[in-house]
């Protein structure tokens, strides 16, 4: 009760000052509403459920070998190895697997590529899922020769079919495979990730038949069953996994089953390190806010300096004092908060609008008990923790000094003075680490990602991506058809100056796959990590297209056939790294030891292989018609509209092959883009941070100025009196909060110049410690400070010394 009655005495003292709660609120209502916003994304990314019954029971179960893998990496098995597992464990109720893929959906419409999944007939049973419409995979449908079926994304169902209810038992087309629709999951269900339509497993003679854990790896769920643990399940799937090593010591040497919770597993693909450093900048935000709230009551209780000391002298507790005034800092804290979580909801769409890509089903934006929680406790903290320093400083006041008549300027007002611009300082330099982060992206995506030499021109390209999934392009000259039949065509349309395809090759070794680069005359290949990481196989007119110049020798040409020797284009880099002094043309190289020997013809500028310049890479160019393979992406150099430019490409594409879609369809300035938005959305986001922190800085400022012409007005007047000019007391004012600026500045720029280090890793040709950042934060920051002590400035040179002498 004596709580109730404190909040309630404490409610109506600051109903008499409307001005400083409003300031108050607001100031509070932006730190805690920024945190809040952030603390949504990173609540539901690390610690929402999974939207399954009981999804602590579900575990993802991989493999691991320190010999073949990164330590602690985890993959996929193979579909024997899961046989054997789903026999033989004990520990789960059921296994079922899954593999993610893309495939093309034709038949009624226009063909387009649709991510899904292969699954095990139990696989939705354990998860808790069942269709909305029709029915799911039985046993039948998932074993080897069953009639192909089909089941459908919500999302999938009313996009493409409308929402029809009868589109069960119609037939389509998936890799040009007839198949049958039986059923249609519920809305929002989309494991894996992204998935929207699925198929059995035990029809895909890919995965079914192939015991290479990497080339057909399937991830694997198991629900536990009541009463076993996570480390009872990894314990029993470790013996089995020593009894298939004992069975078959070659394929199994090294390898052993890991158990993890699926969450786990699943949020490991989704980044959170992101929302978690934006989650520590919009704490800075907090902070500076909570640093305006200590301001604010600091103001507040010398201004009731005198009341205080009057209600000491008729009895009342210096605790009750403190309590009192803590009561309204804490109430402050807790309207700040539903100011906050209010601004959080338009916050997170702001935020959401920033994220430019879909989200995984399983991240569910939104109010629950941990984000109410999280906010009230944040509230509530701020409150006490900002609050409870100006409340027992107000509570020890000197009851003879303060009650003197005509002595304002107690020596406790003046050590208040020292307090709050310590406060402005401590703001101010958090906005400098604020300020100088965002900085730092913006001009990396702003500044880099528009003035990088990437040594092509990107203008005027338009890409699309071909995967090719119907059985018939397993054979290479199938592939090749469609490629001459594609290329053929585009170059015959009016609007198109140069068609090429490039396909990416990789010359990484990876769990086991060791392909390394032979050099004519040299006795052993060249080590790995020391020559190109990829290369591209390109067909006729690919320099032409991307406008990358050859510095000497030819580019692939039309002669580069299957029958022609094997042609070869290096890069500058290259030529460099492996013939230094030498001219390349003519040198002669092996990709790999069953390879052929491929023959220099050209040499080709050097290209960056980022957006930002992150500078040039060692690069092989080889004829796309000597290695032919899928998927591949199709490159058009064109004038004119772009909508019209890519219709083309499409209708072109389908009268080569109307079954195979044609996806991602953009000029390489928009793909160019989609690689740089993780920059933009952390430019954009700690933009919009450092702004309020900028802002909540100046507010500090000007309010410790503001509180330095209150409390020395009768110094002014006697200044004035003495013949002390306006421009004099401007300098004088203006130069105390310059001051305060420049402490800030020294506080706070070695604390960024520390913080930004760690940013590193997302700078691109930029560098953590920029001198143009960091020198226009600090002008900006002085500028800031200088106009937010302007209207203290403009007030003390209109203090009239009579009526200030007299009033003192």
């Amino acid at each position: 009760m004596r709580l109730l009655s404190e909040l309630q005495h404490a409610a109506r003292s600051l109903a008499r000052a409307p001005g400083l709660v409003a300031v108050a609120v607001v100031s509070l209502g932006l730190g805690i509403g920024a945190n809040a916003t952030i603390f949504n994304f990173v609540n539901a990314i690390e610690f929402r459920p999974l939207p399954f019954p009981e999804p602590e029971r579900l575990m993802d179960v991989s493999e691991d070998n320190p010999q073949e893998l990164c330590a602690g990496c985890g993959v996929g098995t193979a579909y024997p190895t899961f046989q054997f597992w789903r026999r033989n464990a004990g520990s789960f109720t059921a296994l079922g697997a899954y593999r993610e893929d893309a495939f093309a959906l034709a038949g009624e419409g226009e063909p387009e590529r649709v991510g899904g999944a292969a699954v095990s007939a139990g696989l939705f049973s354990i998860l808790g899922v069942t269709p909305v419409l029709g029915r799911g995979f039985t046993t039948a449908d998932d074993v080897p020769g069953a009639p192909p079926v089909l089941l459908l994304g919500y999302g999938l169902w009313l996009r493409r079919y409308g929402g029809d209810t009868a589109v069960i038992g119609r037939t389509v087309r998936l890799n040009g495979v007839p198949r049958t629709i039986v059923g249609v999951m519920p809305p929002r269900f989309a494991f894996p990730e992204f998935a929207a339509l699925w198929l059995p497993m035990a029809g895909e003679a890919s995965i079914t038949s192939s015991s290479d854990r990497v080339a057909a790896s399937i991830g694997t769920v198991g629900r536990l069953k009541p009463g076993v643990s996570m480390a009872q399940a990894g314990a029993e799937m470790a013996s089995l996994s020593a009894r298939l090593a004992a069975r078959d010591s070659v394929t199994y040497h090294g390898w052993f089953a890991r158990v993890g919770p699926l969450k786990h597993n699943i949020s490991n693909d989704t980044s959170g390190e992101a929302f978690l450093l934006a989650l520590g900048a919009s704490g800075f935000v907090l902070l500076i806010a909570c640093a305006n709230l200590a301001n604010l009551l600091l103001v507040r209780a010398t201004s009731r300096a005198r009341e205080l000391a009057v209600r000491v002298a008729l009895g009342a507790s210096r605790a009750r004092i403190a309590g009192h005034l803590l009561a309204e800092s804490t109430l402050l804290g807790l309207a700040g908060g539903a100011v906050g979580l209010l601004l959080s909801f338009w916050g997170v769409r702001y935020v959401s609008g920033l994220v430019n890509t879909a989200m995984p089903f399983w991240i569910r934006l939104g109010t629950d008990w941990r984000f109410l929680l999280y906010t009230f406790a944040v509230s509530l903290a701020t409150g006490i923790a900002f609050g409870i320093g100006p409340a027992l400083r107000a509570s020890r006041i000197d009851l003879q000094e303060t009650l003197k008549t005509g002595a304002p300027a107690t020596t406790a007002g003046r050590r208040d003075g020292r307090l709050r611009g310590a406060l402005a300082v401590a703001q101010i330099a958090l906005a400098i680490v604020l300020l100088a982060g965002a900085g730092l992206m913006i001009k990396s995506f702003l500044v880099e990602s528009r003035t990088a030499d990437l040594g092509y021109n990107p203008h005027g390209v338009l890409t699309a991506r071909m995967q090719l999934s119907a059985p018939r392009y397993q054979d290479p000259a199938q592939i090749r058809l469609l490629e001459e039949q594609l290329l053929e065509r585009l170059r015959v349309q009016p609007m198109v100056e140069a068609a090429t395809i490039e396909r990416p090759v990789f010359l990484n070794a990876f769990v086991g796959h060791d392909t390394r680069i032979r050099l004519e005359g040299a006795a052993a290949p060249v080590p790995m990590g020391q020559g190109p990481g990829h290369g591209n196989a390109v067909a006729p007119d690919y320099f032409r297209v991307m406008e990358i110049p050859l510095v000497s020798g030819r580019a692939i040409a039309g002669s580069d056939g299957p029958a022609a020797p094997p042609a070869v284009v290096v890069n500058e880099k290259t030529a460099a790294l492996f013939w230094p002094g030498q001219s390349a043309l003519g040198k002669r190289l092996k990709i790999d030891e069953g390879g052929p020997w491929l023959t220099v013809v050209g040499v080709a500028r050097d290209v960056d292989s980022h957006p930002f310049g992150r500078g040039a890479i060692p690069l092989l160019y080889t004829a796309l018609a000597q290695d032919s393979a899928r998927p591949f992406r199709v490159m058009i150099r064109f004038h004119g509209d772009e909508a019209t430019a890519a219709a083309t490409l499409k209708a072109v594409a389908r009268t080569v092959d109307p079954d195979e879609p044609v996806e991602d369809v953009m000029t390489l300035d928009a793909d160019l883009a989609q690689q740089v938005s993780p920059v933009r959305f952390m430019a954009m986001l700690l933009g919009a941070l450092g702004g309020i922190a900028l802002g909540l800085a100046a507010f500090g400022i000007y309010g410790t100025m503001s509180y330095l012409v209150t409390r020395r007005t009768r110094e002014m007047g006697i200044r004035m009196a003495l013949g002390a000019d306006g421009a004099g007391l401007r300098r004088f004012v203006i130069g105390r909060g310059i001051r305060l600026a420049v402490l800030g500045l020294v506080l706070g720029i070695p604390a960024a110049l520390g913080l930004t280090r760690l940013m590193r890793g997302v700078l691109f040709s930029v560098s953590p410690a920029d001198p143009v950042v960091f020198g226009a934060v600090g002008m900006l920051l002085a500028g800031i400070s200088v106009l937010a002590c302007w209207r203290p400035a403009a007030r003390a040179t209109r203090v009239d010394p009579l009526i200030a002498l007299r009033a003192e």
